[in-house]
């Protein structure tokens, strides 16, 4: 009398695809199959409203169908798991989702250790960032750039920081989100530095204007100082031939 004896094997799960990029509202076909001694019980482990996917299991693979998927799938991983008696083995599918970019928030300026215009703004590829002053493109330099202080799969969190912002870049400030899918602007008005106020009745009829300074013109001056001296402004001094 044979006496047989059955060979337990671990799990060995093939996933096709592992990764997939699809703009945002598309649908995503995976499939899911594993062999292994027992046969291995198959499953999908997801995070997502049961409106947003269809699961058709099969004797050694499972289909998934994922509908309508947007921004906030971006970087999601979905699990496909194989278990018998032996062991569980997984297999992993990422999505990559394409979406334009959304400036969720612009807000007005703050005060920290610098000025600061806080922004968050979305999409997928990273949108490239451009600001706008007065309707002018804002050149970026030391003391006036895009600062990004915390950076996740779908957002960036910022501020066009300002260092020592005088009344002159007081104005509206327009912040353009771009990728190759779209675009988004936002407005915000910033006032930094009061201007200067200098009323016509501050001044003499003579007075003029230097830059932001005010300077009285001084009819028939009779002295000017000069190295310690006085000398009237009519007098003349007599060399010696």
């Amino acid at each position: 009398m044979k006496r047989c004896m059955l060979l337990a094997v671990v799990p060995k799960v093939e996933l096709t695809p592992k990764t997939v990029t699809v703009m945002e509202g598309g649908d995503v076909k995976a499939v899911c199959s594993a062999s292994g001694s027992p046969a291995p019980v198959i499953q999908w482990t997801l995070d997502m409203p049961s409106n947003q996917y269809e699961i058709n299991s099969l004797e050694t693979k499972i289909n998934l169908t994922l509908s309508d998927l947007s921004p906030d799938d971006n970087g999601r991983v979905i699990v496909c798991s194989a278990e018998n008696m032996v062991g569980q083995t997984e297999a992993t599918l990422q999505l990559n989702i394409l979406f334009p970019p959304k400036i969720q928030q612009l807000l007005g300026p703050e005060r920290d250790h610098h000025w600061c215009i806080p922004f968050t703004v979305t999409g997928n590829p990273k949108p490239e960032l451009l600001w706008y002053h007065k309707n002018e493109l804002l050149q970026e330099q030391d003391y006036i750039r895009t600062m990004i202080h915390e950076s996740t799969e779908n957002e960036d969190h910022g501020c066009l920081q300002l260092v020592n912002p005088t009344h002159i870049h007081n104005g509206e400030y327009k912040l353009v989100a771009q990728n190759e899918y779209g675009g988004d602007e936002k407005t915000v008005t910033a006032q930094f530095i009061d201007p200067p106020n200098i009323s016509p009745t501050d001044m003499g009829p003579d007075a003029v204007i230097i830059g932001m300074t005010k300077i009285p013109v001084i009819e028939n001056p009779q002295y000017f100082r000069n190295s310690g001296s006085m000398l009237k402004a009519d007098t003349c001094e007599l060399l010696p031939r």
